[in-house]
């Protein structure tokens, strides 16, 4: 286990009920990985975090928080979490939509659409 992210048996627990399908436990699996990987307060994991106040959202998205309190937080992973029944290309272009909303809302990439 030691070159995976699943990384203990608390976290190989979560790993094994991912596996049955459900959007549910794939979603407490990924919580709990980054969790234990990326801990507070230098990380913060934030739920279902929409971009621009639209439905379209994440179901996770993983910051860096500086020390510096006048430093911006800064996105280091959007996650949308899908099971094994779903469309993968769907998931994808959800995240994908989510994550450039993001980006323009923070204002760092153009608005080209």
């Amino acid at each position: 286990m030691s070159n995976s992210i699943v990384s203990s048996n608390a976290l190989a627990r979560f790993y094994n009920n991912s596996a049955s399908d459900t959007e549910r436990h794939t979603a407490a699996f990924w919580q709990a990985v980054f969790t234990v990987h990326f801990p507070a307060p230098k990380y913060l994991l934030i739920m279902a975090a929409s971009p621009d106040n639209s439905v379209r959202k994440t179901d996770r998205v993983l910051q860096y928080t500086p020390e510096d309190l006048d430093e911006p937080n800064i996105v280091l992973l959007w996650l949308q979490v899908g099971n094994a029944l779903g469309s993968v290309r769907d998931v994808e272009a959800q995240v994908l939509d989510a994550a450039e909303r993001h980006l323009v809302a923070e204002a760092t990439l153009p608005t080209s659409r």
